[in-house]
């Protein structure tokens, strides 16, 4: 029961890195609050279901495909819509909101609103070290965390990467630099889009994929991002792990009710005692501010 749980936990963490890594990179370079991010997910998985069960193509080029796709399509939204609200929590915020509506409607329009079951990319399950697995969750747990780790090279080995990170620490001085904000948003914004999309595709073949799925997630992935510290990638690969072990022993020790009520209460705790997240710098008070 133990090695199930710790599976089960490491499947769930590695889903909500991909999703929450993204969320924190578009914040900290954007400083928007992208409720819409779900819908990424949503596309991610969409994609999954007409490239791969709809068209017949192989799993891994349906993924690629699906990638690609999403992430330009993502620059595109940057470019329209958030572009003009880069800094302003609210506005931006009112703004994903009507996009969620848009991109719902534009994938129940096209594939339908029923529940798409995709056909299986493998059959059968093994056992590690006690635990059960279907192949297709094993599968997703490498390329998953391949993903991740190489988002985080990425960030810190590459010119680009640099530049992300130089931006959303203190976009002034990087543009001093001669850093261009607008290319790294664009940059933040594809790239962390496509690592949703990524995890869309992989979840598309464990669970029902329809218009309405990203909802769940995205309120999660906005936990993760605050419990971790909003622009610390470290700190949300952390508390993405502390949370997809939570609901794991939750749903495996005791009821999976209690779920949501345990995340809140996490959530509440941090911003109580440590308002930065586990590990982002610590937010002075607003009279502070002022001064």
């Amino acid at each position: 029961m133990l090695m199930q749980v710790l599976a089960n936990g490491l499947m769930l963490s590695l889903i909500y890195a991909l999703v929450s890594i993204g969320l924190t990179m578009i914040y900290g370079v954007m400083h928007i609050l992208n409720w819409a991010h779900g819908e990424i997910v949503m596309l991610g998985a969409m994609g999954a279901y007409f490239f791969f069960a709809a068209r017949g193509l192989p799993f891994a080029a349906s993924l690629v495909i699906t990638v690609i796709l999403v992430g330009l399509l993502s620059v595109l939204i940057e470019r329209i819509v958030f572009k003009p609200m880069r800094g302003l929590h609210l506005p931006s915020f009112i703004m994903s909101m009507g996009l969620v509506y848009v991109l719902q409607a534009f994938a129940t329009v096209t594939v339908g609103v029923q529940d798409k079951m995709l056909p299986s990319v493998l059959t059968g399950a093994v056992n590690l070290f006690g635990a059960i697995l279907p192949k297709e969750r094993v599968m997703l747990m490498p390329i998953a965390a391949a993903l991740t780790v190489g988002y985080y090279l990425f960030l810190e080995k590459t010119r680009y990467g640099r530049a992300i990170r130089a931006t959303s620490m203190d976009e002034v001085g990087a543009a001093l630099q001669g850093i261009s904000v607008d290319r790294c948003a664009a940059i933040a914004m594809g790239t962390g889009s496509a690592l949703a999309a990524a995890a869309g595709c992989l979840l598309a073949p464990i669970v029902k994929v329809n218009p309405f799925m990203g909802e769940a997630i995205v309120f999660k992935a906005f936990i993760i991002v605050f419990v971790g510290g909003r622009m610390s990638l470290v700190g949300t690969i952390l508390a993405a792990f502390l949370l997809g072990y939570t609901e794991s022993l939750v749903a495996g020790y005791w009821d999976p009710v209690w779920i949501p009520m345990i995340e809140m209460a996490v959530l509440a705790a941090v911003l109580l005692f440590r308002p930065g997240g586990l590990v982002g710098v610590e937010i002075k008070k607003l009279g502070a501010e002022r001064e």
